[in-house]
């Protein structure tokens, strides 16, 4: 992997992480996915306000987790993300764990 694939991947692990804790720390289970969209949905059922979320490419940050990984068609991953995807992938996933950090933090 190229290190711009790597860090696709990375931001995309890193976000969904953030999520399934947050999920975990309201003792809800969640889901066995790597869609984020579906882990904001269930945050959003667990009574948790996503819309900070809401403006973030999410979908996009959730489809390089597989494919960075697992190629589809004729094109290698290298060739699929190139270093603006790489720091689109980077600032989405700091914008999730900073909404996840809001919520861990104790309110002032």
């Amino acid at each position: 992997m190229t290190p711009r694939v790597e860090a696709c991947y990375h931001a995309s692990q890193a976000a969904e992480k953030a999520l399934k804790a947050i999920l975990i720390s309201l003792d809800r289970e969640p889901r066995q996915t790597h869609a984020l969209e579906a882990l904001v949905a269930a945050l959003s059922a667990a009574g948790v306000a996503p819309e900070p979320l809401a403006a973030l490419r999410l979908n996009a940050l959730s489809r390089m987790n597989s494919a960075t990984r697992y190629p589809d068609g004729d094109q290698a991953p290298s060739e699929l993300f190139d270093r603006v995807d790489a720091d689109a992938a980077i600032t989405t996933a700091k914008a999730v764990l900073a909404f996840v950090r809001s919520l861990l933090r104790p309110a002032a």
